[in-house]
């Protein structure tokens, strides 16, 4: 059921972004098993709708379905790959980053050749006159509109396609997380004894604790805020990739650019998700623990909204998060807690 809500959300269009949330949170609920028959049928499902709607409108043909379907089964199968319990051991970042890595070698690739298939030429340019009439503008150049799609894709594709993967997969784990916990709890006070007294709560959390083990099935999920991590290694990706951008000002290279800026926007990321974990410990110091989700929220949502200041906030946070690579500013003494 959940595969075909994931494959609903995708073919809404507007719900896409929201479309592997389902695949995540089967597996953080109901374990890995239960995930991959969800993924597998949601990349079923969104490959038939697919096929059907380009045989509709009369553009079917093996460069459209490459656009249509390189990108969203490639991030079902990065995030499958995440879960694996075999992967268990290889921290969330860098089974992410690998992740991303393995949706852009197969996504980049085959929308670059998509796009110089005639068919989807003459595709684009039916599309570009219609919004351009549309908006009552003159027609637009579609040869310029290529040349400009290529160079967005190349500085940016694998980040974008990192960062949702990313996300989905950490909001995913907290949606199923939550589910397993409800499920098991109703399933433990069931099976309590009914003698008219109050259930014992340590017997109540005992067998909540045994209906929410998935024992082998485990999917490896992404740890909770306060103890997410960026391996020490990476801060030297990290620096490398922005010295590589920085370099290529003077040496001009556009695949080296393309590469350094995906990278660097990539572990950037991770590193932000650091700084915001950073930020909440800092904040629970001060006694302001319980507006750490408050605050965070607006945080997002100012970043979202782009902008000079969004830009500050996000590089703050995410130099905030490097610090930590030196400095622990989230040890702190528990002696005599």
């Amino acid at each position: 059921m959940l595969g075909i809500t994931s494959a609903v959300l995708y073919a809404t269009v507007s719900l896409a972004p929201a479309f592997l949330l389902p695949l995540q949170a089967a597996g953080a609920g109901r374990g890995y098993k239960a995930m991959t028959l969800a993924s597998v049928t949601a990349a079923a499902c969104i490959s038939v709708f697919q096929s059907l709607l380009f045989a509709g409108a009369d553009m079917l043909s093996a460069g459209s379905l490459l656009i249509g379907l390189a990108a969203p089964l490639a991030l079902i199968a990065a995030l499958l790959l995440i879960a694996s319990p075999r992967f268990s051991r290889v921290p969330f970042v860098l089974r992410s980053l690998g992740g991303g890595l393995f949706v852009a070698l197969i996504a980049f690739p085959a929308f670059v050749w998509a796009l110089s298939q005639p068919g989807v030429r003459e595709m684009l340019d039916e599309a570009v006159a219609m919004a351009a009439s549309s908006l009552g503008l003159e027609a637009a150049d579609s040869a310029a509109l290529f040349d400009g799609m290529k160079g967005v894709l190349s500085a940016s594709f694998g980040a974008v396609l990192f960062l949702f993967l990313y996300a989905s997969a950490w909001s995913g784990a907290r949606l199923g997380r939550r589910w397993r916990f409800i499920r098991a709890a109703k399933a433990a006070f069931a099976s309590l004894p009914k003698d008219g007294q109050l259930p014992d709560p340590e017997l109540a959390s005992a067998r909540t604790a045994e209906y929410s083990d998935l024992g082998s099935d485990e999917p490896a999920l992404p740890p909770v805020l306060s103890e997410y991590r960026v391996p020490q290694a990476l801060v030297w990706l990290l620096l490398a990739s922005w010295a590589m951008i920085l370099a290529s000002r003077y040496i001009p290279s556009p695949a080296v650019v393309s590469v350094a800026w995906n990278v660097a926007l990539s572990v950037s990321i991770c590193y932000g998700v650091q700084g915001l974990a950073v930020a909440g410990a800092l904040l629970g110091r001060i006694g302001m623990a319980p507006a750490r989700r408050v605050l965070a929220a607006l945080f997002i949502v100012l970043v979202l909204l782009g902008g000079t200041i969004g830009l500050v906030a996000a590089a703050v946070i995410a130099v905030l998060g490097t610090l930590e690579t030196w400095i622990p500013l989230r040890a702190v003494n528990t002696q005599g807690e």
